[in-house]
């Protein structure tokens, strides 16, 4: 996330612990490709538990701490990178980022960023316990995710959530929105997902042609199936039946059942 200091920055933060020893994990050196690998599996984990659209949070995380690696020719998302001052770090190690950030904390830095999603640590003092969780793939990306779904739960709008895990500042929210749906561009080789996630607003309808249709819609605005009243399945079947007579196409004799179809909101929750 951008560090710059805006009036209505929405980010993310935790309260800082202290960190009296290194543990073996924390100074590990993984390789390059290694390392590329954390941050993309937890994200593929979160996206399947949240229900968040598919690579919606890979892209969000490429344009938070993507790294490109000139040897494997990949782009990926870094665990650990740190952002202050609208400036990106990249460290081999858990342990390197960990004492970076208690370096610029004890000089008085607040607005710091940290992790595969970049966390603010300025915001949601109450996120994770220190900077060691704060670090952890897991536990970083699983906190963005739920962030993300609550803006969605909000907005009923996976295209307004991303902007606003970045800032609600008009500005900022569009700017930062372009770059990720860039990212989703480039990781989907294609602009189908894409346009699934610019139309995937909340728009209740009174009815659907079939039920596959309403599963698609239900997938990203957070709807719910009910079954259909006797009014409305009659009011279906007459619509049916004067487009077939518009059409010009004989009604069949025997009637089957018409599959029909009806959405209201879930409330809050998309799950």
């Amino acid at each position: 996330m951008n560090a710059k200091s805006i009036i209505y920055f929405i980010s993310l933060g935790l309260f800082l612990g202290t960190i009296i020893t290194a543990t073996p994990a924390m100074a590990e050196v993984l390789s390059t490709s290694e390392n590329s690998k954390i941050c993309a599996s937890a994200i593929a984990h979160e996206e399947v538990a949240s229900q968040i659209p598919k690579n919606v949070l890979k892209a969000i995380a490429h344009t938070e701490s993507g790294r490109y690696d000139k040897k494997s020719k990949a782009f990926s998302a870094w665990p650990w990178t740190v952002n202050t001052g609208g400036k990106g770090y990249f460290f081999d190690t858990k342990l390197e980022a960990v004492n970076f950030v208690r370096d610029l904390q004890s000089k008085g830095v607040k607005s710091i960023d940290v992790g595969c999603m970049q966390i603010n640590l300025h915001h949601h003092k109450n996120a994770f316990q220190n900077l060691d969780e704060a670090f952890d793939p897991s536990t970083n990306v699983a906190y963005a995710a739920e962030f993300l779904t609550n803006l969605h739960n909000d907005s009923k709008s996976w295209l307004k959530a991303i902007g606003d895990y970045h800032s609600a500042t008009p500005y900022y929210h569009e700017e930062y929105k372009k770059r990720v749906l860039a990212r989703l561009d480039d990781i989907n080789t294609g602009k189908k997902l894409v346009q699934e996630v610019k139309t995937a607003v909340y728009r209740p309808k009174t009815y659907y042609s079939s039920t596959a249709e309403l599963r698609q819609t239900v997938r990203f605005t957070g709807l719910t199936i009910v079954e259909a009243d006797a009014k409305r399945k009659e009011m279906v079947m007459k619509a049916w039946q004067e487009r077939q007579r518009k059409l010009s196409a004989k009604l069949p004799k025997v009637y089957r059942p018409m599959q029909v179809a009806s959405a209201k909101p879930a409330g809050n929750s998309t799950r």
